[in-house]
């Protein structure tokens, strides 16, 4: 900012400068066309008397001779009125002369039949908010750090060992005010920003759904209980029930999950276990799951919700191909939780996800690579009921504080339709992504390309770091646009000789922006 205010104020000088000289030169000429010695005596004998001083004088002084000409008319009253009038004819002709000089730059202003596109400025990046001392930490510009206070989406593209950690999270992590959400798959922004937020005043948690010393997190503790509980039960089962499978069978484990989910919210059996483990317990016990859910609705109907009890007929009213293949497709989902982890994990909630905006906190999400092939689901669903929390209302007077969702590996979470879908709508609901991913054919592989324009428009911002493959680099270049440069060929008549002056036929070509 210093920097800003000390080139404007150069500028500024700069021009006053110019200014003081032409309109010394213009009240000059002013004072000959209009030179009157019979009714100002103290004229002169000469027209041009100022400007003959003016060409005699060869010391600074001549800079002051207009001046001093100017304020000694101006304080002898018989004098004063002509000598404003004068003054004035000359701050006009200098105006004037600053307005044509910008019209002819406009006229004459070289043509760019294929654009011009080019690199900002530092000024440019000041008029556009990016010099503020607040935000998201972006880079350097001629020594100046480059943030955005914008409520805006970021995506960071760059391949591994490019310094997207060292050069964007870490950095934004250190000094990123509000709650943070960090994916963590090699743990390493816990080490090094763990003591540092909670010394900040935020409560840290670490979520290590592989690890026994884990903060716990269950899903179930974050679907409300009134009427869009309907709603809310259908997030796990969309993430937990894998996409590639058929969609009918798909379809009817969903419908399963969801209801036996929402029996285990609402049957006063289930009140002191109401977590995943219990839902996979349910089509475990040795019996028909028809059978099972037949006695529920018989037994403990007027207890439970009717879209349980609806879901529950409906599901024994399926084909016995389809109910079987459906209780697969659940079994295979829910097998996550015969790990002993994982029960211990989500048996209950430490950290409160709906308070991320009432009260500082940081959420480390630490999985690794390899585990994510078996934790994929858990993590897309804490990341969804995080997105979709924050979504339900704009924040209000007791939520005041800004959070940061740090998706790194954004490509190995693997898909989230819902909160992809949403990127063009969300920005102003009081949190920042930041989407991090190695190319753009990621984006590409997981959602197809009419999906990425959307998922990169959505995103204000983008960051590109040290690009190595050919399909982004291309992107950008076409993103960037083109610029006209203009050059100039010789060409040679028939007879010339080779002595001859030579024409000069201007070309221009657009080269890409790289």
């Amino acid at each position: 900012m210093a920097r800003i205010v000390v080139y404007r104020i150069g500028i500024a000088i700069l021009a006053l400068i110019a200014f003081w000289l032409l309109w010394g030169l213009a009240y000059e000429v002013v004072v000959g066309l209009r030179w009157a010695p019979s009714r100002f005596p103290s004229e002169g004998s000469q027209r041009w008397a100022l400007i003959r001083m003016q060409n005699a004088d060869r010391s600074s002084d001549f800079v002051f001779i207009a001046w001093r000409h100017f304020h000694e008319r101006l304080i002898f009253p018989p004098t004063r009125t002509e000598a404003l009038i004068r003054a004035g004819y000359a701050a006009g002709a200098v105006v004037a002369l600053g307005v044509g000089l910008v019209v002819i730059g406009l006229i004459n202003r070289r043509q760019m039949p294929f654009g011009a596109a080019r690199f900002g400025t530092f000024m440019e990046a000041a008029k556009q908010g990016l010099t503020a001392k607040r935000g998201i930490i972006l880079g350097m510009l001629n020594g100046v750090t480059i943030r955005s206070d914008e409520p805006a989406h970021i995506l960071v593209v760059g391949p591994s060992r490019s310094g997207k950690g060292t050069g964007f999270v870490l950095p934004n992590g250190y000094l990123w005010q509000g709650s943070a959400v960090f994916f963590d798959p090699k743990r390493e922004n816990f080490e090094a920003l763990a003591s540092h937020r909670q010394q900040q005043g935020n409560k840290v948690f670490m979520f290590s759904p592989g690890s026994p010393d884990t903060h716990r997190y269950n899903p179930l503790d974050f679907v409300r209980r009134d009427e869009r509980m309907a709603t809310d039960f259908r997030v796990v089962p969309s993430f937990v029930i894998p996409e590639k499978a058929d969609d009918t069978w798909a379809g009817a484990g969903r419908l399963l999950l969801s209801a036996l989910i929402g029996y285990v919210l609402s049957s006063p059996l289930t009140a002191a276990a109401q977590h995943m483990r219990s839902v996979a317990r349910m089509t475990t016990t040795g019996k028909d799951i028809s059978t099972v859910l037949r006695a529920i609705v018989k037994t403990e109907s007027e207890h439970l919700p009717t879209w349980v009890v609806d879901s529950f007929n409906q599901y024994i009213a399926l084909e016995p191909e389809t109910r079987n293949s459906a209780v697969f497709n659940v079994n295979m989902a829910m097998s996550l939780w015969n790990n002993g982890l994982i029960s211990a994990a989500t048996e209950t909630s430490d950290f409160d996800i709906r308070a991320l905006r009432r009260y500082p906190m940081t959420i480390f999400i630490g999985c690794t690579i390899a585990e994510l092939a078996i934790f994929r689901p858990l993590i897309r669903i804490l990341f969804q009921q995080i997105h979709d929390l924050l979504m339900e209302k704009i924040p209000g007077p007791d939520e005041p504080h800004q959070v940061l969702l740090m998706l790194d590996e954004f490509y190995h979470v693997g898909r989230m339709d819902s909160l992809i879908s949403k990127i063009t709508i969300s920005a102003g609901y009081g949190f920042r992504m930041a989407i991090i991913m190695q190319d753009i054919a990621q984006l590409d592989e997981l959602y197809g390309r009419n999906t990425r324009i959307t998922t990169v428009s959505g995103s204000q911002i983008k960051l590109f770091i040290q690009i190595n493959d050919l399909e982004t680099s291309g992107f950008v270049s076409e993103m960037l646009g083109e610029t006209t440069q203009i050059y100039k060929t010789p060409v040679m008549r028939p007879g010339q000789g080779i002595f001859s002056p030579r024409v000069w036929a201007p070309h221009s070509t657009p080269p890409p922006r790289r």
